[in-house]
């Protein structure tokens, strides 16, 4: 078995995934070649069915709704993560899918069938954006078969290698994965894991930080440090105590509203979710420091107005340290992300969490197929 993802485009805010695919498959058939041609192509023709009896391959023929015991996999729900939609206030709910698979190609030798099935569909993906932006996700498509007792061999069996004529002979199940150009996930190497002897088929993906960075960290900290410029401007150079002042809280109020700005353009693009992700702790922290700053524009006016009464002669040495502290405290909280970015959560967890989910939704209730027969993993 073996299965292709191409251009798979990838939805957190919607938690979906979707994607083209190339599925190759192979099993013992115990019917005649002529019969299983009948069996699985829509409108089988003669000229069709004496090509599978000879041995060719038939190209471009429609996937045909067939028997359980005579074709395990689901043609109108491949994956048990499959996307539904529903079908009316009361009507039945059905795949979110655009057709039925075709079927590349078919073709039967020596008791084996093989086929490759070409079809797209949208799955659920529990995207965890907790971590974003330096957040990872493990992409699982969860085979579906209506044959409870059907079982992959975790090693490739001898019939595949005499009669099966498959060109993957290192593993006999593998993904594979072409990513969309325009992603703005960086795509790992696909893994197949395994859960009750059942293989879970996974693409890995990491999000790029850069988009976050370059678009609303960099303006951010760059806004923030020309407003601190202005406490740079003291009462010496405008000759009035009221000015600087007035220039420090205004540049405050400022780049206080262009946060919020650049926080709801972020949030757009994200879930809904119960709790906070880097991104939130990122502006949260960027508000705080703004309160910090106009507390400390009040203190500083106030120890600049205790030189006439107390004899303080350093309230401008104050405000000189006190600026210098802003300066390297909002310089130095950006290195922060840096070493998050070096302790991204392992695959190995990410997998296992997968792993466990995929058992706990199986737990929660049998899942069916369009007509009603379950469907097993």
């Amino acid at each position: 078995m073996h299965l292709k993802v191409q251009n798979c485009l990838l939805d957190p805010k919607k938690q979906q995934a979707s994607a083209l695919f190339f599925l190759k498959l192979g099993f013992e058939t115990r019917h005649e070649p002529r019969d299983a041609a009948r069996m699985l192509i829509e409108d089988c023709t003669d000229s069709q069915a004496n090509d599978i009896v000879d041995g060719l391959r038939v190209f471009g023929v429609t996937f045909k709704v067939a028997e359980s015991a005579d074709f395990p996999i689901n043609p109108d729900r491949i994956f048990l993560n499959e996307a539904l939609a529903s079908d009316g206030d009361d009507g039945p709910r059905k795949v979110s899918r655009e057709a039925m698979p075709k079927l590349s190609w078919l073709k039967c030798n020596q008791g084996v069938l093989s086929a490759q099935l070409v079809f797209t569909a949208t799955l659920d993906v529990p995207f965890k954006v907790n971590h974003y932006p330096f957040d990872r996700h493990v992409v699982a498509f969860r085979l579906a078969t209506r044959v409870k007792s059907w079982r992959l061999p975790n090693k490739r069996p001898d019939w595949a290698k005499e009669r099966g004529g498959f060109r993957y002979s290192e593993d006999p199940h593998l993904v594979s994965e072409e990513p969309a150009l325009s992603s703005p996930f960086v795509h790992e190497a696909p893994v197949v894991c395994w859960r009750e002897e059942k293989p879970v088929f996974c693409l890995l993906v990491s999000r790029s930080p850069w988009t976050f960075f370059f678009g609303s960290a960099l303006p951010v900290f760059f806004l923030v440090m020309v407003g601190l410029v202005s406490f740079l401007v003291g009462e010496n150079d405008t000759g009035d105590k009221s000015t600087p002042v007035s220039l420090r809280m205004g540049a405050i109020f400022s780049s206080s509203v262009a946060i919020t700005t650049y926080e709801q353009a972020v949030r757009q693009q994200m879930p809904e979710v119960s709790y906070l992700t880097y991104a939130d702790t990122y502006f949260n922290v960027a508000y705080f420091f703004h309160l910090v700053a106009a507390l400390t524009v009040v203190f500083v006016r106030y120890m600049r107005d205790q030189e006439p009464l107390h004899g303080i002669n350093d309230g401008a040495t104050f405000d000189s340290v006190t600026t210098g502290i802003l300066i390297a405290v909002w310089a130095v909280w950006h290195i922060v992300p840096f070493l998050l970015l070096l302790r991204r959560t392992p695959w190995r967890d990410l997998i296992n969490e997968t792993k466990t989910a995929a058992g706990t939704t199986k737990k929660m209730g049998r899942q069916c197929d369009k007509d009603g027969n379950p469907l097993f993993e």
